[in-house]
């Protein structure tokens, strides 16, 4: 497979020192000026990912460890109760 070696060449990347985090990303500058004298302009700009998501990721984690709990419970539930299963009378009477 053609990706492997990429993949493998970026993970050792990664894990041999932090200037090559796949995670922080370099905006470069840029400048625009449109018609009527707007313009938009920026500097170089370094984002870090982990840090601004880093919040997100645990509201996340707790939210899939009580839908696996939740799913649990109903499963609990189901077999305790026994839905879903039809009663039979063992045979037919004539």
């Amino acid at each position: 497979m053609p990706f492997v070696s990429e993949f493998t060449e970026s993970l050792e990347n990664a894990t041999s020192n932090d200037t090559n985090n796949p995670l922080i990303i370099n905006l470069p500058s840029f400048n625009y000026t449109g018609s009527g004298g707007i313009g938009v302009s920026s500097g170089n700009k370094e984002v870090n990912l982990t840090e601004v998501y880093e919040p997100y990721r645990v509201y996340i984690r707790g939210f899939l460890f009580l839908l696996v709990v939740g799913l649990a419970f109903v499963y609990i539930i189901k077999h305790v109760v026994k839905y879903g299963e039809t009663q039979s009378s063992g045979g037919v009477e004539d």
